[in-house]
C-alpha cells in the first residue's frame, strides 16, 4: 500500500460542496474571516502534467463562486484583504 488512510471511507467535500459552503458562511456574515487556499502536492497536478495547476482557484473555483451568488467584494477580501490582515500581523 502506498498510503494509509486512518478512515478508508473518507472522501474529501467536492469542489461544488465547498463553494457551497463558502457561499453559506458569507451569507452567514463569516466573510472577513475567509482564506482562500490550494495545494499542488503531486507533479501530474501541474499544468505541465496534464493537471490544474497553481492557477486552479483563480481559473476554475472563482467562477463556481460566482455561479453560487458569491460577488466580487466578498471573492476580493477572501483573496486579498483577508490574506493581507492574516499575513500583516505582528507576534
Amino acid at each position: 500500500m502506498d498510503y494509509y488512510y486512518a478512515d478508508q471511507d473518507a472522501q474529501s467535500p467536492s469542489d461544488e460542496e465547498n463553494a457551497r459552503a463558502i457561499a453559506a458562511l458569507i451569507e452567514a456574515g463569516f466573510g472577513d474571516c475567509l482564506l482562500l487556499s490550494q495545494d499542488v502536492f503531486l507533479k501530474i497536478m501541474l499544468t505541465r502534467f496534464g493537471g490544474f495547476g497553481y492557477g486552479y482557484i483563480l481559473k476554475h473555483f472563482i467562477p463556481r463562486l460566482k455561479r453560487h451568488g458569491v460577488e466580487q467584494p466578498a471573492i476580493d477580501r477572501m483573496l486579498i484583504a483577508n490574506p493581507k490582515a492574516v499575513f500583516s500581523r505582528r507576534n
